[in-house]
């Protein structure tokens, strides 16, 4: 459902599969990108707070604690989320364009550039490869 851009529809069965497992990590990051899709990125935090307990260096959390850092308005601690995703996997092009998303909200427009295109150098794709592309280019991201 998630995949499929019904994120209000996934919840619940994600919210399952929690209660079922509360220590699966794929299951409660799934819920947090869920939460964040359908406007909730307070909650989407409190998901991936529990994941980044587990495993402090997992990029996918991190790249997604970024995003809801973001959604709240708060660069500054999107760009912390984002560093560590990228220092947990360099090599990351959605951990790249995360710290370049994160670094253009700070207004850091040149370490935007920078980080876009490494992203765009390791292969970024889709939405991510759309957004590296502007933020290369001086442009902002589209909203997330």
């Amino acid at each position: 459902l998630l995949g499929a851009g019904r994120a209000a529809e996934a919840i619940a069965p994600l919210e399952r599969a929690v209660k079922l497992d509360p220590s699966d990590p794929s299951a409660r990051r799934a819920l947090a990108e869920a939460r964040l899709a359908t406007g909730q990125p307070s909650a989407a935090r409190a998901e991936l707070d529990v994941v980044l307990l587990g495993d402090p260096r997992d990029a996918a959390a991190l790249r997604a604690l970024s995003a809801a850092w973001l959604a709240e308005g708060q660069p500054h601690e999107a760009r912390l989320a984002a560093d560590r995703a990228v220092a947990a996997a360099p090599r990351d092009p959605a951990a790249l364009v995360a710290d370049a998303r994160a670094a253009a909200a700070e207004g850091d427009a040149a370490t935007a550039r920078s980080l876009a295109a490494r992203a765009l150098r390791v292969g970024a794709r889709g939405a991510d490869r759309h957004d590296a592309r502007r933020l290369a280019a001086g442009r902002p991201a589209r909203s997330r």
